[in-house]
């Protein structure tokens, strides 16, 4: 298979220690260009690179000064700093509580070899509303089995026929009387 006619330039160019720059085509050594990597280098020259690279820079700098930017480090140098010590901030009380008030979802593996919690962002305590609709939840669907449901708003057991079907294939959590308004 032949060799395109670029392949050729730039095989030639190589070896002389030059390259073409893709943005203006003019064939410069290598040290008109900054490095990429290992022996590779970027496409564009150095001077067609630094108008972006000042922009780039330009964007860094104005971020770092941005209110909300500065409010997220802080607040991940704050988690940081938390996690040092195994506490956490409760994202719905707003209160520093030990890793053992959070809901451990599972452990992550980490690149260095360690294992990492994985934990729920609100503790416990605040939880607890969660926890009373987590058991519902395995009672209605302890009661599916049986042919009802238990109506959300009325509270009461009824067949599962007088319930309507939800849009992900389950059933409403209210009975059709209460989800129409004549519930109770």
């Amino acid at each position: 298979m032949a060799k395109s006619e670029i392949q050729q330039e730039n095989e030639r160019l190589a070896r002389i220690g030059h390259k073409r720059c893709s943005k203006c085509g003019q064939a410069k050594p290598f040290s008109e260009y900054h490095r990429w990597g290992r022996g590779a280098f970027y496409p564009q020259c150095k001077t067609c690179r630094a108008p972006g690279a000042i922009k780039a820079q330009r964007l860094r700098v104005a971020r770092l000064e941005d209110p909300v930017h500065k409010a997220k480090m802080e607040r991940l140098a704050e988690a940081r700093d938390l996690a040092a010590t195994n506490r956490r901030r409760c994202r719905t009380c707003d209160k520093i509580k030990p890793d053992d008030a959070f809901k451990l979802w599972g452990l992550r593996p980490t690149l260095s070899g360690g294992v990492r919690k994985m934990l729920s962002t609100t503790c416990m305590e605040c939880r607890g509303t969660d926890v009373d609709r987590v058991a519902r939840q395995r009672e209605n669907k302890a009661l599916l089995g049986g042919g009802t449901k238990r109506c959300k708003e009325c509270l009461k057991e009824k067949p599962i026929d007088e319930f309507y079907r939800s849009s992900r294939g389950g059933l409403q959590a209210k009975c059709k009387q209460c989800y129409h308004g004549g519930g109770k």
